[in-house]
């Protein structure tokens, strides 16, 4: 059952201390994987993944998942959109794309209570902000390590940084899509922010919210525009 899967996955994950964390840091930073592959070739390998720890998908691959956040994203009419430039959107549609990719860790032979789940904070260095944030080892740092340093916006790294940290994310609000163990830990959302990091945080919460409410058990890859995708992702 899937659902008892995801659990004793995440019930593994939760377990991991900062010393865990930090080994597994070093370790996959110093290791280089794919090389220069272009973005697009990584996004097409996880359709030969998926997350042992998401009862909702199952058994859909993580490219699914991907595209359906970014087509979430593309057609979405909510108002923060329509006050924001088209950057915004621009830069939400290129963080749908990318968020996952450190989930290619399970083909390179990590164990998924190292790779899936949702994350909570370890500890938060003196001086506050974002980058202060000491989170558990997942696909997101993963994505983060290998993705940093490549020009893209801020917050775009961010999300892929701290998606599936959900103690950013506001206690008293229930979340309907998250599984029962995938709740916040920490309460990091009420904690003091500089105005950019204010800004990036709500970003990240807003691309949360359609990286859950995206997604769908299919074996259907959505009706995306690939060519738009592949100029997207070239840029």
């Amino acid at each position: 059952d899937w659902d008892w899967q995801g659990y004793a996955v995440c019930l593994t994950h939760g377990a991991q201390d900062a010393e865990t964390s930090a080994q597994l840091v070093e370790k996959w930073n110093r290791t280089v994987i794919a090389g220069k592959t272009r973005v697009l070739d990584l996004l097409a390998l996880l359709h030969f993944t998926t997350d042992r720890s998401d009862a909702v998908l199952g058994y859909t691959s993580q490219l699914v998942h991907a595209l359906q956040v970014y087509a979430a994203v593309s057609n979405a009419t909510d108002i923060i959109f329509d006050e924001r430039d088209a950057q915004y959107r621009r830069d939400m549609r290129l963080a749908a794309l990318i968020h996952d990719l450190g989930k290619l860790l399970s083909l390179f032979g990590e164990a998924d209570a190292h790779v899936d789940c949702t994350n909570r904070a370890l500890a938060v260095d003196p001086g506050g902000g974002l980058d202060a944030i000491r989170a558990q080892f997942n696909h997101d740092e993963y994505g983060y390590l290998k993705l940093r340093g490549l020009g893209l916006p801020r917050r775009v790294e961010l999300v892929i940084r701290f998606h599936s940290l959900f103690d950013l994310r506001n206690t008293t609000v229930p979340d309907d899509h998250a599984m029962p163990w995938l709740q916040p830990a920490t309460n990091l959302y009420d904690m003091d922010l500089n105005p950019a990091d204010e800004r990036a945080r709500a970003f990240i919460l807003h691309f949360s919210h359609y990286d859950q409410k995206a997604k769908r058990a299919t074996d259907y890859i959505p009706d995306v525009d690939l060519v738009e995708i592949e100029a997207l992702l070239a840029e």
